[in-house]
């Protein structure tokens, strides 16, 4: 089984020369699941060399900014804002409609995971 920690773990170590504990993946047994399962998806359904996949490292969600869904609303009212466009009502119902949809697209992302 491809998505077996084991096979992944070696299909990862083969590949990138390293165990996936030296990676930073020690403990992280479904990523290196996935991980190992996609480097062996790739290396029987690719025609090239996989040799430009150089390094493999975990996501970690505290090194990163997490937004929550307003900020994207925020910055397209400010970049609207920014771009001049008379605030009479017709406008600012079309301001509201656009960020909504933008707060939505957002939402879906995060929700998928994206």
């Amino acid at each position: 089984d491809r998505f077996a920690y084991a096979s992944a773990s070696r299909a990862m170590s083969a590949h990138f020369g390293q165990s996936v504990a030296e990676m930073g993946f020690d403990g992280q047994r479904l990523a290196v699941s996935a991980a190992g399962a996609l480097l062996g998806y790739l290396t029987e359904t690719q025609k090239n060399a996989l040799g430009h996949i150089l390094r493999a490292q975990p996501y970690e969600s505290t090194r990163y900014l997490a937004l929550g869904i307003v900020t994207p609303m925020l910055c397209a009212l400010w970049l609207l804002w920014a771009a001049k466009i008379p605030s009479d009502y017709k406008n600012c119902q079309q301001v509201i409609r656009f960020t909504m949809i933008i707060g939505m697209l957002y939402s879906i992302c995060v929700v998928r995971g994206l």
